[in-house]
């Protein structure tokens, strides 16, 4: 199958920017509530606020 795409060799193409910002874990747990304040587009502070008013 012909892929439209051209190859990069595993890097990223000039230019590309992501849509999703940054967000940095504060500790060794933080895995799980970065990934949900990356896709949410929350602070970590935010998200940690909403998982322990909610538990």
């Amino acid at each position: 199958m012909a892929s439209a795409m051209k190859p990069t060799n595993g890097t990223i193409p000039t230019g590309y920017v992501s849509p999703f910002k940054r967000v940095p874990m504060n500790g060794t747990h933080d895995d799980l509530l970065a990934c949900a304040a990356t896709l949410c587009n929350k602070s970590m502070e935010d998200v940690k606020k909403m998982a322990v008013i909610n538990v």
